[in-house]
């Protein structure tokens, strides 16, 4: 019925639920119970609709994964292009750290399935664009990519994990005299600043990546 008064084409009812609240309902199941307990069928108990509602939005619980990590991974700064390389895979990757911090859930999804949005290129684009300036050979530049990637990744992964673990009972019934190097080191280390660590390692991954750059024939420095 029309507003007036007039017969006319059934009014279509408002949807009950689109992309963005299913994103939403996965982000909070996930903050809540981990990667793992978002289904398709609590997804629709949670938004109130039947299942197959969710399948015509996404196809799979790993696409809605995907939408929801590509929303997490918008928020990533990009460095300033005018940087040095080394100094925008610095910026970049420890924004993706602290944006994995901000969003915990974001860790287990790039770690487990491939990453197929926009948001995910932009940080790739910006890496990539950098190594290949530097001459690096594309293979080269593949593998620092994933490198960086899988290092930052796993960091954080270690980082939340001891968040959640107050006390690390094996190491302090170490004996030093059968440990004295896991003793000495691994306990300031544990107990460290987390983000210092990670800079420092984040460092040395980069350091190597820089032993991969052709020398220039002329000067013998590295390209920049």
């Amino acid at each position: 019925m029309h507003p007036d008064g007039n017969p006319g084409e059934a009014d279509v009812a408002a949807p009950k639920v689109n992309l963005e609240a299913l994103v939403e309902a996965a982000a909070d199941i996930a903050s809540a119970d981990g990667i793992d307990a978002v289904t398709m069928r609590r997804l629709a108990e949670r938004c109130s609709v039947g299942v197959m509602t969710i399948y015509g939005y996404v196809r799979t619980k790993e696409e809605l994964l995907a939408v929801l990590a590509d929303r997490y991974l918008a928020e990533i700064e990009l460095p300033d292009p005018a940087m040095c390389w080394q100094d925008q895979l610095v910026a970049l990757y420890c924004s993706l750290r602290e944006v994995i911090l901000k969003h915990p859930t974001l860790a287990p999804i790039i770690a487990n399935q491939r990453l197929d949005r926009r948001s995910a290129y932009r940080g790739a684009e910006v890496v990539c664009a950098a190594l290949r300036a530097t001459g690096m050979s594309d293979r080269d530049v593949i593998t620092s990519f994933a490198t960086l990637t899988s290092f930052t990744v796993g960091s954080v992964q270690r980082e939340l994990a001891a968040i959640d673990s107050d006390a690390r009972p094996g190491l302090a019934s170490l004996s030093a005299a059968e440990f004295p190097n896991v003793v000495s080191l691994f306990g300031p280390l544990v107990t460290g600043d987390a983000e210092q660590n990670f800079c420092d390692g984040l460092q040395l991954v980069i350091d190597a990546i820089a032993t991969r750059i052709p020398r220039r024939l002329t000067s013998g420095q590295f390209n920049r």
